[in-house]
């Protein structure tokens, strides 16, 4: 009997420990009757340049909530000074109690020495305990990546071996006027991008030869290029 009843009481302390976790967690999350999660932050945003791809960390601050629950983050990537959404995706997870560092990682259809690339996050917080109204967390500050130019590559990406039908895109980082683009001897349509810098983007690429197929960009006095195996 007084086993039983010593059950019953760490039974109840356990409920009442989870009781006040939840009162703290809605007198620190809701405003009125919204839950509104705090507004996270991004720990770090790195590059891959090689091969275009943006590697994401972030903590959920999950030893905030004191029990399962179901979060969904919102990811944003932005491109240019003018800050064009080009991606916005939903990624799922949990928590559980504990804080946890997630990992996400996109690769861009445009390298990333072209243009700066911003990257921001905000999420929603699924809790069946609160019956009130739930809202999305501001957005994080944003984290950029950005290429620090030398003065010998000037056409990204270099020497680049990719699928006979693939789509790809070009850009030529300089502070001179382009004045056109062309893939063999097809001429191409110039995306502007910041500054001087230009992009062309090839749909569906044709065989190259065994020396590969030339990718050249025309300023007033330059001329500047890579080239392109596709097979």
């Amino acid at each position: 009997m007084i086993i039983l009843i010593r059950k019953l009481k760490s039974k109840l302390d356990e409920y009442k420990k989870e009781v006040d976790a939840s009162a703290n967690l809605l007198s620190t999350y809701c405003l009125g009757e919204a839950l509104i999660p705090d507004t996270p932050e991004i720990l770090n945003l790195s590059a891959d340049f090689s091969t275009s791809t943006l590697h994401l960390k972030w903590n959920d601050r999950g030893s905030v909530f004191p029990y399962h629950l179901n979060v969904i983050w919102e990811i944003k990537i932005l491109r240019k000074e003018n800050m064009e959404i080009v991606k916005l995706v939903t990624h799922n997870t949990t928590v559980n109690g504990k804080d946890t560092v997630h990992h996400w990682s996109w690769t861009s259809d445009m390298p990333l020495e072209c243009a700066t690339h911003s990257v921001g996050i905000r999420c929603y917080v699924d809790d069946p305990h609160f019956s009130g109204h739930t809202e999305w967390s501001d957005w994080s500050p944003l984290k950029n990546v950005s290429w620090s130019p030398d003065s010998q590559t000037k056409v990204f990406p270099q020497d680049k071996v990719i699928l006979v039908g693939s789509d790809i895109t070009f850009c030529c980082v300089t502070q001179e006027k382009v004045l056109s683009a062309q893939i063999g001897q097809t001429n191409c349509p110039l995306i502007h991008l910041d500054g001087e810098n230009v992009a062309i983007k090839i749909h569906n690429i044709s065989v190259s030869a065994n020396s590969g197929t030339n990718v050249v960009f025309t300023t007033e006095d330059n001329i500047f290029g890579t080239v392109i195996f596709a097979g």
